[in-house]
């Protein structure tokens, strides 16, 4: 009967894990939301905030990069996606004013619908932009800012339990999404993504390999004790 109710135990914890938790988010005021799940293995700990200020007749959103754990140099975020906002003339949930930064924060177009491109793993939203000057500064100093046209107070999550996904550009043709809420169940690794003090594969092969002569030896000893 114990081994039954510790079966059905880990079947619920394993569910529950596997279960993406999804919520929508809304902000009255000042909000911000911390993006730092990744579809490529190296830019774990890669973080962008997003702040939504509702605090004014319009809704400002800003993208910015606040942090960057790999030595590849930031070059730009060329893709943001969310769901959310009224739509201002039907095809456009933007105003004409959307980048209160600069001209070289963002040049990209910005589309709204259901039929965006998936952003990989994250899903697709109704709002999605892509930059194809890819630029887009987002060191620790610079942002993306777009008004958009009225106030938001609920951006809503994606059938894939995502709010907001950008994509991430570096130096040396490194380059992923980063999303949440929910993240994506897409885990890649690029090679080009460089990551301070990380041991290349062969050496972590070497390792693990010294580990295990290691353990038979101890354990060789013993059975010779």
């Amino acid at each position: 009967m114990r081994k039954i109710w510790l079966f059905i135990l880990v079947a619920v914890v394993a569910l529950a894990v596997s279960t993406p938790a999804r919520a929508d988010i809304t902000c009255l005021s000042l909000c911000t939301v911390q993006l730092q799940q990744s579809n490529i293995n190296q830019l774990a700990g890669v973080q962008v905030t997003v702040t939504i200020d509702n605090t004014g007749s319009n809704t400002v959103l800003t993208f910015q990069l606040t942090n960057n754990p790999l030595s590849n140099t930031p070059i730009g975020m060329d893709q943001i996606g969310w769901t959310g906002g009224a739509l201002s003339n039907g095809s456009n949930a933007f105003s004409s004013s959307y980048n209160a930064v600069s001209s070289t924060n963002w040049e990209g177009a910005l589309v709204t619908g259901p039929n965006t491109a998936s952003m990989d793993g994250f899903g697709k939203f109704n709002v999605q932009g892509a930059d194809a000057a890819s630029t887009g500064g987002i060191s620790a100093s610079t942002a993306i800012v777009l008004t958009l046209a009225g106030k938001v107070t609920t951006f809503y999550d994606n059938a894939k339990g995502n709010v907001f996904a950008v994509h991430v550009r570096y130096g040396g043709n490194c380059s992923g999404f980063i999303g949440g809420l929910a993240g994506t169940s897409s885990s890649n690794s690029d090679v080009n993504c460089q990551v301070p003090g990380q041991v290349p594969e062969p050496g972590s092969m070497l390792l693990f390999g010294s580990g295990l002569f290691g353990l038979a030896g101890i354990l060789k000893r013993r059975l010779l004790a």
